[in-house]
């Protein structure tokens, strides 16, 4: 599921928006080598529905899995 880092201030965070909230989240993409984590983008409209609107990389570890 989605997630935030709390060392970095900058990867996460909720916005109100005129028809619900703009949620900036990091999700693993990958568990084993090599460990890939994104950010991702999502608009929650009022009525509960979400929808992704960017993606990009955030993280990348090598040489283990979670």
């Amino acid at each position: 599921g989605y997630g935030w880092d709390p060392s970095d201030a900058t990867a996460s965070g909720v916005r109100a928006v005129a028809d619900g909230f703009e949620v900036l989240a990091i999700i693993t993409v990958n568990i084993c080598d090599p460990i890939r984590s994104d950010r991702v983008l999502l608009h929650v409209s009022s009525t509960g529905a979400v929808t992704e609107q960017r993606r990009q990389l955030y993280a990348i570890g090598c040489g283990q899995c979670v």
